[in-house]
């Protein structure tokens, strides 16, 4: 079967684990991993899935750690998802944002000059940092494969070669990653037959309080329900999809290009059933 008709190929469900930091690169692949080090041209990585990785600073985006009491999980999308920095940015646990220049990191803290005073700060007290980009990105356009992994890393690259329980890719570095197949909860394909609508922007987004309830804004999340979990409608869990609550209307424009639009619609199986 050729992979552009394929949507996807599903091994199992993820089970993100806690206590690593996420690897944001700059295509949009996040990889779970331990960082063990970095100067001022590439960052150093541990992954159980990959192993040790050296990823080029040109690739690589952001890094948001796990830390107790810190921002809320929409307060760290927010600043990892805002327009492209003209400075490094660092996001305290404290909720801070910091201006200045990354330096350098090692297993432990991450150095950052803010104001001409360099300094240490400890993994514990980061929330999130990014770096500027020194070029433009542009993401190839060539046909490829999504690899989501168990731990929630999600990589995409081209798929070269599956052996005795192993998947070869080629990475966005343009080296070959191989992972245990037994590590992988699904592959998906871009490029092909399908779209899936989370890697579209919407043209408008209409969103309003419940009537009657709490004057509080859900906004409608990527690929999590609205209020951050993972997607789940009974005993199904999906990869995929928006997480909206009421009222929200969201609108895009597919060109006239696609025939069918498949969904499944329902309600979280951790929401609430009762209406009072």
């Amino acid at each position: 079967v050729p992979f552009k008709d394929i949507s996807e190929i599903r091994l199992g469900a993820t089970a993100p684990e806690a206590g690593k930091a996420l690897i944001h690169l700059r295509n949009g692949d996040i990889l779970r991993a331990d960082v063990k080090g970095g100067d001022d041209a590439k960052l150093t990585v541990l992954s159980e899935a990959v192993g040790e990785q050296q990823i080029p600073f040109k690739f690589f985006r952001a890094v948001s750690f796990t830390v107790k009491d810190g921002p809320s999980p929409d307060a760290v999308n927010e600043f990892l998802a805002g327009t492209p920095p003209k400075e490094d940015l660092l996001l305290s646990q404290k909720g801070d944002t910091v201006r200045g220049v990354y330096e350098k990191i090692s297993g432990t803290e991450l150095h950052f000059n803010a104001g001409g005073q360099s300094r240490g700060y400890p993994f514990d007290t980061v929330a999130a940092f990014r770096l500027a980009p020194l070029e433009e990105f542009k993401a190839t356009k060539d046909f490829r494969g999504t690899i989501l992994l168990r731990d929630g890393s999600k990589l995409t690259g081209k798929l070269q070669n599956l052996k005795a329980g192993k998947l070869s890719f080629e990475a966005l570095t343009g080296e070959v990653w191989t992972v245990e197949t037994s590590l992988i909860a699904s592959i998906q394909f871009e490029g092909g037959k399908l779209l899936y609508l989370t890697d579209m922007k919407p043209t408008s987004v209409e969103e309003r309080a419940y009537i009657g309830g709490a004057l509080f804004i859900h906004r409608w999340k990527k690929d999590r329900s609205a209020d951050g979990q993972r997607l789940k409608i009974g005993s199904r869990e999906y990869n995929r999809g928006i997480g909206t609550h009421s009222y929200s209307k969201l609108t895009f424009d597919l060109g006239g290009q696609y025939a069918r639009l498949l969904t499944d619609v329902g309600l979280a199986s951790h929401a609430p059933t009762g209406v009072n």
